[in-house]
Parts: structure tokens; sequence; C-alpha cells
């Protein structure tokens, strides 16, 4: 019985810690999906948003540490700091202090979006013209 209670604890302790990984996440595909996403009439470019998801700033396979061209160039515009900033103040409990932090964040992530917008991508395109096209970064 002792041996496990020690398992449930060992695995509530791994869930905790796992979560609280992925948490800074979301904030940015669903600042991404509220900017371009929603407001289009673009049927294909929602579907490869549904498919792509999380891959519209990281390059699918690799870790998430690894960004592609458009992960890149939203990084420098926020200032790199944004996810870690969202994910210390989710880990801190939501007071009034993380919320203000959260507020900032996602505003960081706005600007960055409307900075990279205008950056062009590989293909000689502004991202927000590829975006405007149905085609995702």
């Amino acid at each position: 019985m002792k041996a496990a209670g020690l398992l449930l604890l060992g695995a509530v302790v791994t869930m905790a810690f796992w979560v609280s990984q992925a948490q800074a996440l979301p904030a940015f595909k669903k600042a991404f999906e509220q900017k371009y996403i929603a407001p289009s009439n673009n049927p294909a470019l929602k579907a490869a948003f549904k498919k792509q998801s999380c891959n519209v700033c990281h390059v699918k396979g690799q870790e998430k540490t690894v960004r592609n061209d458009y992960g890149k160039a939203l990084e420098k515009f926020t200032g790199g700091h944004v996810a870690k900033d969202i994910k210390a103040a989710k880990a801190s409990g939501g007071d009034a202090a993380a919320k203000d932090v959260l507020d900032k964040a996602v505003k960081a992530i706005e600007e960055g979006f409307d900075k990279v917008g205008e950056e062009k991508s590989p293909s000689g395109d502004t991202y927000d013209e590829m975006i405007k096209a149905g085609k995702l970064p």
C-alpha cells in the first residue's frame, strides 16, 4: 500500500512538471489564431492552420526550442522572454501581478506579429502577404 502511494505521488509530481512546461505555448498559438485565422474567410488557410498548429513557428519533429524562420523572427521581436514570462506567471498561481505579466506578454506577442508581418520571408514575400494569400510560414 505504501509503494502504491509513493507511485501515485511520483506520478502527480511528474504530471505537474510536464503541465507547467507546456503552458507557455498556447498563448502564441491562440494569439496567431485570433489575429490571422479567425478573421479569415479562407477555408484552406483555416485547414492549414489546424494541421500545422504549433509548427507555424516551430520545426516539426524537432525540440520546441527549434524554430523556423518565422518563429525566429517572432522571438527576436518579442525579446525572447515572453514565453518564460508566461510560464512564470502561470506557475505563480494567477494573482494580480501574474495577470499583469500575462497581459503584457500577450501585448508583446501581438506587437511581435505586427513587426514580423513586415519582414520578408525566404520566398521574398512579407509574412503578412503570405498569410493573406492563404499560406502559412
